[in-house]
């Protein structure tokens, strides 16, 4: 947890005025974002077959692209055949 045990105890009223502990991730996430998008334009055009890979959804029906639903085909005799 980050929050220190008097904070926990101030409840989620007295949380809001807290600072954003991850406000220095802001950048680096905007360029991360930006990548995941471009690969997976790239992905869409050409990938292997059998393999599958999405973004997962979030709740408000935007594509969440830091999370990632994926599917590696197995071969077969091995632990992952059919998948």
């Amino acid at each position: 947890c980050l929050l220190t045990d008097d904070e926990m105890a101030s409840g989620p009223q007295g949380w809001q005025g807290l600072p954003d502990p991850f406000a220095s991730w802001a950048a680096p996430m905007g360029v991360a974002r930006g990548r995941l998008r471009e690969e997976r334009k790239s992905w869409r055009k050409d990938h292997p077959q059998g393999f599958v890979a999405k973004p997962l959804m979030l709740p408000d029906g935007t594509q969440d692209i830091l999370n990632w639903d994926a599917m590696i085909p197995g071969e077969d005799g091995t632990v992952g055949e059919g998948a």
